[in-house]
């Protein structure tokens, strides 16, 4: 038949050239639409749902489940039934209508467009970039966490040599592990192109901007479209903020989003900012071979967060990195034929020296600039973020804002209940906001999470209890002694306020914590609970064992 298409390995993915079949998803004369998986594969141990191009009938079935297969491969036949009916290639030059609109295809904007759509909201979902998941899944939290856990990897088969297990050096094949990462990403892009389409979501890829309060115009290089919308919800997220008094454009000066796609390994690099980005960032570039030096304009690294629990991942910064420079200004870069010179102020004093790159990460601002926001008179701080309520709604009455570009804490996490919140505002199930516990986590090595109040910014009717982890078993076998847990506990009601944590992957951690803030539990409720044993959790039992004078494993004082 003329409309039947048998379908290879590079139809469905330019950046795959073998894999094998782990699972064929779909059956003969089984109908499909777009963007729904056919396959998946593995490669570079990594898993891939393939999607549909199009709308249609499976016909035949060429491969089989364990086949290694290449680019060339014929994998299916389709009998095609409709080519451009995807939300995400909706007709241009056309007028539309939506109950909902939301701007921003982050975890924000995509949360609030499923969870509105799964309320019955007829809804659009509009972003500018050709893939959802904003940020934190393309150039974010999913790739840096990928490469982290790479050179976590490096850096635990370097420390085995210390019990007698030893292996080469390490080979860095850079092009194969950003694929692997790209990878990775792909198959969770896949994944939210799947869940929009069965949830009848218009996607639509294009620059929103408002013509009035119930008008959204969106360019793209195909055309436009207006959308008369009824409410709307701008997710449009934020972009790594420029050091004014850097001008030059070279390869060399990165943000984040270059630094997660490079290309190769500076000998020498500088990072320009000692928060959770920069910090991140530089343990990625460490592990892979890079001498890092890391500044900072305050006086201290992660200065939000108590002392003790930073000072851990300090004393290794301190011994493995380069230099760790507080009170530390980038104050001019020139471009030489042997790299970046660059001049640091230090308190006063002027050091002159050069770099091979230099990785900016001195924070975040919103994206806002394309939403016309003064044409329907959206009120934002000095700052540029949006002003919201405790529902979340702008200045105007039928627009909400919610993610990175209402401000602090910029979480994707935050912006994930923030956009469930106001879904189920706009659809009428829920008349107010819940403010739910924030927990937080820093991804370096060693990891560092809190939640709650934190020691410095409690006040004296709060008393701390740690455990420090040189007596706890798991710790003792995975070389992570130095860790640390904290409880924070009202000395009224004994209830948990704040917590914190040091050590590795206490990101899967302080979910008991915030679950105890959330619920409004006390020591003496922790203190029930059986940890299993050995596992760092049983640090948290121990605080508060240790606050209530009941520990066995230490002496009570």
């Amino acid at each position: 038949m003329d409309n039947q298409k048998i379908l290879k390995l590079k139809d469905f993915s330019e950046d795959i050239d073998e894999a094998e079949v782990v699972d064929i998803i779909v059956a003969i004369d089984e109908s499909i639409s777009m963007h729904d998986s056919v396959l998946t594969l593995e490669t570079n141990k990594t898993s891939v749902d393939l999607g549909c191009p199009f709308n249609g009938e499976i016909k035949e079935i060429f491969i089989n489940i364990g086949d290694k297969i290449d680019e060339n491969t014929n994998l299916v036949a389709i009998e095609v039934t409709e080519i451009s009916v995807d939300a995400s290639t909706t007709a241009l030059s056309s007028e539309l209508e939506a109950e909902l609109v939301v701007i921003g295809g982050g975890p924000a904007g995509y949360t609030a467009a499923f969870r509105a759509a799964d309320l019955g909201v007829k809804t659009i979902l509009i972003d500018k970039y050709p893939e959802l998941g904003g940020t934190c899944l393309n150039n974010g939290c999913i790739p840096s966490k990928f490469l982290l856990h790479i050179v976590s990897g490096i850096h635990n088969a370097k420390h085995l040599s210390e019990y007698g297990v030893k292996f080469d050096e390490p080979f860095i094949d850079l092009r194969r592990m950003m694929q692997a990462k790209d990878s990775v990403i792909n198959t969770l892009n896949s994944g939210l192109r799947s869940l929009s389409n069965k949830r009848n979501i218009n996607v639509i890829h294009g620059t929103a901007s408002f013509s009035d309060n119930n008008l959204i115009t969106v360019k793209s290089n195909e055309g436009s479209n207006k959308i008369n919308f009824t409410k709307a919800i701008i997710a449009t997220g934020s972009a790594p903020r420029k050091i004014d008094s850097i001008s030059i454009e070279d390869p060399r000066i990165l943000y984040s989003e270059q630094a997660l796609n490079i290309q190769c390994v500076p000998n020498k690099l500088l990072v320009v900012g000692g928060g959770v980005i920069g910090l991140e960032l530089s343990s990625v570039f460490h592990g892979l071979g890079s001498n890092v030096t890391v500044i900072e304009a305050t006086s201290s690294f992660l200065s939000m967060l108590d002392e003790d629990i930073v000072a851990p991942l300090i004393r290794k910064y301190q011994e493995t990195f380069n230099s760790l420079m507080t009170d530390t200004l980038l104050d001019e870069v020139q471009v030489t034929s042997s790299g970046l010179a660059v001049r640091l102020m230090q308190d006063r004093n002027v050091i002159n020296t050069n770099f091979d790159a230099i990785l900016i990460a001195t924070g975040r601002e919103p994206i806002t600039q394309d939403l016309n926001l003064d044409v329907i008179n959206v009120d934002t701080d000095d700052y540029g973020y949006i002003d919201v309520n405790d529902c979340y709604c702008t200045s105007v009455e039928n627009i909400y804002a919610i993610g990175d570009v209402i401000g602090n804490p910029m979480l994707a996490h935050k912006g994930s209940k923030e956009g469930r919140i106001v879904a189920e505002i706009c659809a009428g199930h829920r008349k107010a906001s819940d403010k739910a516990t924030m927990p937080f986590v820093v991804y370096t090595d060693p990891e560092i999470a809190w939640v709650g109040l934190t020691e410095s910014s409690a006040g004296n009717e709060i008393d701390v209890v740690k455990s420090p982890w040189l007596s706890n078993g798991r710790a003792l076998t995975q070389d992570s002694s130095y860790g640390l847990t904290k409880l924070l506990v009202d000395r009224e009601t004994g209830k948990i306020v704040g917590g914190g944590l040091v050590g590795p992957n206490v990101g899967e951690m302080i979910s008991e914590i915030t679950l105890a803030i959330e619920n409004q539990l006390t020591v003496k409720d922790l203190s029930k609970m059986i940890h299993p044993h050995p596992t760092v959790s049983e640090t948290i039992a121990m605080c508060a064992e240790k606050y209530l004078k009941e520990a066995v494993e230490i002496l009570n004082q």
